[in-house]
């Protein structure tokens, strides 16, 4: 079954061993939701699609992975030797072996050949070719991405309605990445990588215009109990405004409450942990609000116990127009220490636009309340 929606990927049903091909076996891949997905054509929603490309790409080449694995499925009406499953190796960049995965149902030979090689692409090939569909206005550009590595999971790729049997589609899974073994000096740190993820997830929270919201919060660390109790924060106009403890409800103490970090705040704890070269620091982030999820520090790996855990969870903000909060929690993996920007299949609601709304509506509703008045007071 897919480990993400639930539906049955593969079925393999004998109903009687001592009847010869009466078994049923089917195969189900690549699964798209089409109810209220977004269609990335030429309209407005090419910009999503840029949008999330250009996240998963920064992601991507924020880790400067050049040696991986991954498996890699290209569905199409050809060949098997085309749409079998593979297992794809690859070194500096380059693609060094491509080979079969085990399929019993399918008579393939022992290696795959050349040609069938020559149409695989790597990762960077990968967003190269979803770039082109994008700058060519295709009419569909459907892509789901990781949230750990950024690297393309699901691809339809689809150039005209019209034309049959011209989509490109391609799943990608069980990406490993190879590690460098390549020793290199204890003393030395780089945060490059570090500090361009913060950089860059900084500037998709800010896009979000979001000054008021909850989350519970939550302190991992060899510290006071009532430091590590959760937390649920109440965050206005970028400041706690409350704070409750998550297991009674009971309110926190303005002496505690003044520990209590804002996004802003979580941000700054990751930059000064930045800037003093701890030994140690993951993070990862959400998508798509770009907020930090998880904070793992630790300053010397030399000295026990100084080693922190922030969580972040259960993320709302108010609905335009004051009624409920949305959620804006979407992931929950952990990464190595990179961020997580995978782009939901779906496209969500920017906060930004919501707040918009909002404000409109509050606009609409006071300038009612003023007539009403002037009104009342005239009669």
């Amino acid at each position: 079954y897919d480990t993400e929606f639930g539906y049955p990927t593969s079925l393999n049903i004998d109903e009687n061993e001592s009847i010869v091909d009466e078994e049923f076996i089917a195969s189900a891949s690549l699964l798209k939701i089409v109810d209220g997905a977004p269609n990335f054509g030429p309209d407005e929603g090419v910009i999503d699609a840029q949008t999330y490309l250009s996240n998963a790409v920064t992601l991507w080449e924020s880790n400067d992975f050049v040696n991986y694995d991954f498996q890699y499925v290209h569905d199409c009406f050809c060949e098997a030797i085309y749409h079998a499953p593979k297992m794809v190796s690859v070194r500096n960049n380059q693609i060094t072996k491509v080979q079969f995965l085990e399929n019993s149902e399918l008579e393939l030979p022992d290696e795959v050949p050349q040609e069938v090689i020559d149409q695989i692409l790597d990762v960077n090939g990968l967003f190269d070719k979803i770039q082109d569909s994008i700058d060519n206005e295709a009419s569909e550009v459907t892509c789901t991405y990781d949230e750990k590595y950024g690297h393309p999971t699901s691809i339809l790729l689809d150039k005209e309605d019209l034309v049959a049997d011209d989509e490109f589609r391609a799943k990608i899974t069980s990406m490993e990445i190879i590690q460098d073994t390549t020793p290199t000096d204890p003393e030395q740190k780089d945060y490059t990588k570090t500090q361009a993820t913060l950089d860059s997830q900084k500037l998709v929270w800010a896009s979000q215009n979001l000054a008021t919201y909850d989350f519970d919060y939550k302190r991992e660390c060899r510290c006071l109990p009532e430091i590590q109790r959760p937390k649920f924060i109440s965050v206005v106009d970028n400041a706690i405004a409350s704070a409750l403890y998550s297991d009674d409800q009971s309110e926190v103490s303005a002496n505690m409450i003044s520990g209590c970090p804002t996004i802003d705040g979580l941000f700054e704890i990751i930059q000064d942990a930045i800037t003093d070269e701890n030994d140690e620091i993951v993070v990862t982030y959400n998508t798509p609000f770009g907020y930090p999820e998880t904070i793992y520090l630790n300053p010397d790996k030399d000295i026990d116990d100084d080693e922190i855990t922030l969580k972040i969870d259960s993320f709302t903000f108010p609905v335009p127009g004051g009624e409920g909060r949305l959620p804006g929690n979407t992931t929950d993996n952990g990464d190595g220490g990179n961020p997580s920007t995978e782009p939901p299949t779906e496209s969500p609601t920017s906060a930004s636009t919501m707040r918009d709304a909002a404000v409109s509506s509050y606009l609409v509703l006071g300038l009612g309340m003023i007539i009403a008045v002037f009104g009342s007071v005239a009669m």
